[in-house]
């Protein structure tokens, strides 16, 4: 916590290495909890200085903020309230620095960027999205089952947002959507303890649901699994939407022991 404050009180005189190593250590697991204000502070000094930061830096940035992000989304879904983290000017501020230097990011970079954008449920513009899909296509075959299943559900969410326009990446969601169900799922001992209550009162529910798309829909009621099914209306916003976020949550880099290529 002293820590945090001393960071907080001096991150105008921070470099762009020190911003980005500094949002990705605030968000790691053991030191979220008291960082809050030393979070807002980098959202508002590091729009501006983004010209100063690599390739590898601006990925960081991007999926630090976009873990916290998904996060406060998983309390929610399970009706905890936590403090969000949102950083929509940094996220716009990174697509216009971006842009013109994708041919920098090494392929698992362009995986978790994409990801990192998914996660905070970019709807602003599809150009930058567009743009990091063709140079993620290009290196589809330097990456692993995690960083194509991180680019699968990155295709589901631009296809979810911007439905008339077509993604570099549907191309080759099959093979996307191969990579992501290798993935051995693994329910959490929460999603265990609400469905052995939810039995316990008689609420009526599927404990996981697998979607064409290969997202699954954890307690979805029967209900929810006929409407993702159906072919006429195909996928609800509520039962899509929560396959695609529960999905974007378990694919985080984090769970793969952090970001590949720092």
């Amino acid at each position: 916590m002293a820590l945090a404050d001393a960071c907080r009180r001096r991150i105008r005189q921070f470099g762009a290495q020190a911003l980005a190593n500094t949002a990705r250590a605030s968000f790691a697991r053991r030191a979220r909890r008291g960082t809050s204000a030393l979070r807002g502070a980098i959202a508002g000094v590091a729009p501006s200085r983004l010209d100063e930061f690599n390739s590898q830096e601006l990925a960081n940035t991007s999926w630090a903020f976009a873990t916290a992000r998904i996060e406060e989304l998983a309390n929610t879904a399970w009706g905890f309230t936590t403090p969000g983290v949102e950083a929509p000017q940094l996220f716009a501020a990174i697509a216009g620095a971006g842009s013109s230097r994708l041919g920098e990011f090494n392929p698992q970079n362009l995986a978790n960027t994409a990801w990192a954008f998914a996660c905070v449920d970019w709807k602003k513009d599809p150009k930058f999205f567009t743009e990091l899909a063709y140079f993620a296509v290009a290196n589809l075959d330097a990456l692993d089952y995690r960083g194509q299943s991180q680019l699968h559900l990155a295709s589901l969410h631009f296809g979810h947002e911007w439905p008339n326009r077509s993604s570099p990446l549907s191309k080759h969601q099959q093979m996307l959507q191969v990579a992501y169900q290798r993935q051995d799922p693994r329910p959490s001992q929460l999603q265990r303890d609400v469905a052995t209550a939810l039995d316990r009162v008689g609420w009526m529910h599927v404990f996981e649901h697998v979607t064409e798309e290969g997202l699954s829909l954890d307690m979805a009621q029967p209900a929810d699994t006929k409407r993702a099914r159906s072919k006429s209306t195909g996928h609800t916003t509520t039962s899509r939407e929560r396959g695609l976020r529960t999905g974007l949550r378990a694919s985080s880099p984090d769970c793969y022991g952090g970001l590949a290529g720092t």
